[in-house]
């Protein structure tokens, strides 16, 4: 697949890693996260979720901030049909990215002879999600400071991506904060969105997504 993340020198295999996981409890939880960190893995953007759910289940806190991985998330050229209904939530990517010891991520296309890193707009925009954004060279700026804030602290009940669907031609990015983090003018799933408010939290100067702001669940809000 192809990555904007610059690829590092060739390391050592890290199968070794990946025997000793299987060998008892006590050594597969201690050696495990080596191999999770050292070994990049692609997962296709729609299974995403899925894999989060298999290889970093639900556990204490403690275990949460313990977890490492390297993970570049693959995005297909071709919109699938469960995107075109519901979008893909990336919340849980993100909070698990945002809230554990080392998570490394990225996005990418599976490999093309013909792609060009520097003109993919769309995971470009992507790359926003992890708070930074890609400059020409396919390095990152450094991590927005409020997005990292609205991450870490849990502020956001669902972050879904829309890259193709019937009534909207535009692709988009819906970000909805959670009730008791909604700020007030956040009155409902799409809020009218202040100036200014997208270049704070590091959305601004989109090159493929528009992008949506709202509360999750507008009545909450409303009187």
């Amino acid at each position: 697949r192809a990555t904007l993340r610059a690829r590092k020198e060739s390391r050592p295999s890290n199968r070794p890693y990946a025997g000793l996981a299987q060998v008892c409890q006590q050594i597969r939880d201690e050696f495990r996260p080596i191999y999770l960190l050292n070994q990049e893995i692609g997962v296709d953007l729609i299974e995403t979720v899925k894999y989060l759910r298999y290889f970093y289940p639900e556990g204490k806190k403690e275990e949460k901030e313990r977890r490492q991985g390297n993970i570049t998330i693959a995005v297909p050229g071709e919109v699938q049909e469960e995107e075109k209904r519901q979008g893909i939530d990336l919340w849980p990517l993100l909070d698990m990215w945002a809230n554990s010891m080392r998570i490394e991520g990225g996005f990418g296309r599976y490999l093309s002879p013909n792609y060009a890193p520097g003109e993919d707009g769309e995971c470009k925009d992507l790359y926003r999600l992890f708070g930074r954004r890609v400059l020409p060279d396919r390095s990152c700026t450094r991590m927005n400071r409020i997005w990292r804030t609205y991450l870490r602290e849990s502020h956001l009940a669902e972050v879904r991506i829309y890259r193709e669907i019937a009534e909207v031609k535009i692709p988009f990015i819906h970000i909805l904060f959670k009730p008791e983090f909604a700020l007030e003018w956040m009155v409902r799933q799409e809020s009218v969105v202040p100036a200014g408010f997208l270049d704070e939290i590091g959305f601004s100067h989109m090159e493929y997504f528009d992008v949506k702001v709202g509360v999750v669940d507008a009545s909450v809000k409303e009187d």
